[in-house]
């Protein structure tokens, strides 16, 4: 069985941005993960977006403690994630298709390297 990747997206008024951030995670080569998308506002115009899409690999959940800031919501994410590695994505980036598959790879030929980055292009 393929490892189970837990992908967090903290989200927080994203309106402009969020579909295509979903769409790139979406499209992975790489499909073994969920995508834990945490928001913190009931009434962030962004939900309506994120519920256009119907799959199951999308878990939606309401931080209910507002304005804690990001690194409460990623470790409240970190809480929830099933996976056995963590991945980070905000909600204004787009991955390319091989992302998660190419730090994968690097990962499990790499046991003794825990944490790793990417590259961003403007």
């Amino acid at each position: 069985m393929d490892n189970l990747i837990s992908i967090l997206m903290p989200v927080f008024r994203a309106e402009r941005y969020i579909e295509h951030a979903i769409y790139s995670i979406l499209n992975q080569t790489y499909k073994n993960f969920e995508l834990i998308i945490i928001y913190e506002r009931q009434n962030d115009p962004t939900i309506k977006l994120i519920d256009k899409y119907n799959d199951v690999r999308i878990k939606k959940h309401f931080f209910q403690k507002t304005q804690r800031g990001i690194s409460e919501q990623l470790n409240y994410g970190i809480g929830i994630a099933k996976g056995n590695i963590i991945a980070r994505m905000d909600a204004d980036d787009i991955a390319m298709p091989d992302k998660i598959q190419k730090q994968l790879d690097y990962l499990t030929t790499n046991t003794e390297i825990g944490i790793i980055g990417t590259n961003a292009y403007f």
